[in-house]
């Protein structure tokens, strides 16, 4: 009769403690284990710049910037960044200088809203106007600079900003859509 009470009063301990040791065990296992990747959302910002004269379109020009959002970080971005033109030679001081003419544009604090893309956005544009007679003077330059903030619908072309030329009649349109990639 001993080695039944024994044998069953182990297996009673044995019970008692081995559902313990193994939960213990998964639980354990679980802090191994990496968490989850972070959720990244990414988006693509198309970009159109018109330039018109007395209502006529002179000068188009297409950019397109590439954003990524993490959820991990609130739905912040990293800034995003485009540089497009030309450096135009000029003679300064110091012999022959370089000034950068054409498109910078910079987008950050892009966040996720319910109705749609909030975005910073930094633009300058510059340009050397086409009708300038030939002189020998120094080459003027049509300059617009534009900060602001922006809520972009998705997929809706937004426009940022209209700005006319204080010395011509033309006018500058600065025009951004948002497009959800994954």
């Amino acid at each position: 009769m001993r080695i039944p009470r024994f044998y069953v009063a182990t297996m009673a301990v044995l019970m008692v403690t081995m559902p313990g040791t193994s939960l213990a065990q998964q639980n354990s296992g679980a802090a191994d284990v990496p968490a989850q990747a972070a959720v990244y959302h990414s988006y693509k910002l198309n970009f159109a710049l018109r330039e018109t004269d007395q209502g006529k379109i002179v000068n188009q020009r297409a950019f397109s910037l590439s954003a990524s959002l993490s959820a991990s970080h609130m739905n912040d971005s990293e800034r995003s960044s485009l540089r497009a033109g030309t450096r135009l030679p000029i003679t300064g001081e110091k012999g022959i200088e370089y000034i950068d003419i054409g498109t910078n544009l910079d987008v950050d604090r892009i966040k996720e809203a319910s109705d749609g893309l909030q975005m910073f956005l930094s633009a300058q544009i510059s340009s050397i106007p086409a009708d300038n007679p030939a002189s020998t003077g120094p080459t003027p330059i049509r300059q617009v600079k534009a900060s602001a903030s922006v809520l972009a619908p998705l997929n809706k072309p937004t426009v940022v900003f209209t700005a006319d030329d204080p010395v011509s009649k033309h006018r500058f349109e600065l025009e951004v859509t948002a497009v959800r990639e994954h």
